[in-house]
């Protein structure tokens, strides 16, 4: 069976492909980047794979349900109805914050990543942004600072959210949405969270 992945926000393949492929080796994976035109790509898969929705690609899917509602397993790690602190949503990253950061990519997006990263807490990461260009970068913060999900798309999903999240409230996410499962003693990292919700694909 075949396994889609919806990336997070400035990371690239490369960091799907090494933790899918040394967490699920027997998989047939596909990768899909957050960025303009990513339902298109998701479409074109098969209605019996699993898709695990990651972050900014949790964030993505769960603004379109019928394109979820279309296959027969989603997973949600790390998702969010709204990344803004200031919505009170779940997110915990305030306005400002994204509006510098989206003027930083415009600067020098490779360091607006890596100290991205790093304040996410996030291992695996590497500088191989392949597929994702400066434009795409700031799709994905115009994506953040611009929309949110309306309430109740994350109602009944199979999702999950570390305890220890860096960039998201997850006390006040599951008081919103009480079905997500909170995992202790994990962040936003994509490797933490697949292994703390012990996920089987």
């Amino acid at each position: 069976m075949k396994v889609a992945w919806i990336n997070g926000w400035g990371l690239g393949i490369s960091y799907l492909e090494k933790i899918a492929s040394e967490l699920y080796p027997n998989k047939e994976h596909r990768y899909i980047l957050p960025k303009l035109g990513w339902d298109a790509e998701l479409s074109e898969i098969s209605k019996n794979s699993t898709v695990v929705a990651y972050s900014l690609g949790a964030f993505l899917l769960l603004n379109q349900p019928n394109l979820y509602h279309y296959f027969d397993r989603v997973i949600f790690l790390a998702p969010f109805e709204d990344f803004k602190k200031e919505e009170k949503r779940g997110g915990n990253v305030y306005r400002s914050q994204l509006i510098y950061l989206r003027r930083w990519l415009q600067r020098d997006s490779l360091a607006a990543i890596r100290d991205f990263v790093l304040r996410a807490g996030l291992s695996d990461h590497s500088d191989d942004l392949f597929g994702l260009a400066d434009s795409d970068l700031i799709w994905g913060v115009d994506r953040l600072i611009n929309d949110s999900v309306r309430r109740g798309n994350l109602v009944k999903v199979e999702a999950w959210i570390g305890e220890n999240d860096r960039l998201l409230d997850a006390g006040r996410i599951n008081s919103i949405n009480p079905s997500i499962n909170v995992l202790k003693n994990v962040g936003h990292d994509l490797r933490e969270l697949l292994v703390g919700a012990k996920i089987e694909l």
